[in-house]
């Protein structure tokens, strides 16, 4: 019987991994290299390629480097923004490429806390605490970007992060207001570019939600209840009292044990959860509290995870010591 081939056996799946192969192994040159590669992955999601951009901005609807006037607070003048790829009412993505190993020069000594650290992409390594600095920082010009829009133009509903040839990263808010853009997946919102059977692979987790089938706000948005942003599926009814004083017996720990969701193995992935887990709450949330949300999390390391966020302006201390609030 002949060896079972490992290629990929339609032509999509063929293209896919063409694609991947081409790109997963590029150099770190932002500039050079954004504009092609979302070119190029457009056919492989059969999507239209963005439009050539005109003088007038009002007609500029899915284009790359799409003008936009950011008016910051205590500034005389707006300061003029680029926003990699735009189409209306969709998305707004901003562009990054990093390298795929550590430099001999590389300043890595960028942490989560600090934030006076800079991230420069030929010098930060993917995998690193710099890395995952630099995407959540990437994130936030995106915001940025999505709140500076014209007041016809509404926020889109999704915002994306890519560092190309490696991963997209994808926030959502369908209230399309830019103010609580959130991982449509509690556990991960990152999609990797992996030479794996010419497929976009995206992390297999149990428990993982609102896997993203379609860039349609209209299709999308159904799996979201409400007006207000709601990422977790968390269950906040109490637990009936049981009618004895006993031990809970092996089963209902079992179930308590899978109602929580688990918790991330990367940094990264983990300051994503806490963030949206801190969200879903009601009130402001103790990092105890939100401890109990997530499946043998430690709450030292989520009260570090809280003070980042914190730093980096994605929450706020409540009213009551040792509380936050998205």
């Amino acid at each position: 019987m002949p060896a079972a081939s490992s290629a990929p056996s339609d032509p999509h799946s063929a293209a896919v991994a063409a694609f991947i192969a081409r790109w997963s192994h590029v150099g770190a040159a932002e500039r050079a290299n954004y504009a092609l590669f979302l070119t190029e992955l457009c056919p492989v999601l059969a999507v239209p390629p963005p439009d050539p951009a005109s003088d007038d901005t009002a007609n500029n609807a899915y284009v790359f480097e799409r003008f936009v006037a950011i008016h910051r607070r205590g500034a005389a003048k707006p300061t003029h923004g680029r926003i990699d790829l735009y189409k209306r009412a969709c998305f707004v993505l901003e562009a990054k490429q990093y390298a795929a190993t550590k430099s001999a020069d590389a300043t890595l000594d960028l942490q989560l806390g600090d934030p006076d650290a800079t991230a420069r992409s030929s010098k930060i390594a993917r995998g690193t605490a710099a890395w995952d600095r630099a995407m959540l920082e990437a994130l936030g010009q995106a915001e940025e970007y999505a709140r500076s829009l014209p007041t016809d133009e509404d926020p889109p509903p999704f915002l994306l992060v890519v560092d190309v040839g490696h991963v997209i990263e994808l926030y959502a808010d369908f209230t399309q207001k830019g103010k609580n853009y959130l991982p449509p997946s509690p556990i991960s919102s990152r999609i990797r570019f992996v030479p794996r059977n010419g497929r976009l692979r995206r992390p297999r987790r149990r428990g993982s939600q609102g896997i993203v089938r379609w860039l349609r706000p209209d299709y999308q948005k159904p799996l979201f209840a409400g007006d207000r942003q709601s990422a977790l599926a968390l269950d906040d009814t109490p637990a009936a009292k049981p009618a004895k004083k006993s031990a809970a017996s092996p089963k209902s720990k079992i179930a308590n044990r899978k109602s929580k969701i688990p918790w991330p193995k990367t940094l990264s992935d983990r300051v994503r959860a806490v963030e949206t887990a801190l969200a879903a709450e009601e009130k402001p949330a103790t990092a105890a509290e939100l401890t109990t949300r997530f499946a043998r999390a430690d709450a030292a390391v989520i009260a570090e995870i809280l003070q980042t966020l914190v730093t980096l302006g994605r929450a706020r201390p409540g009213d009551t010591k040792g509380t936050f609030v998205r």
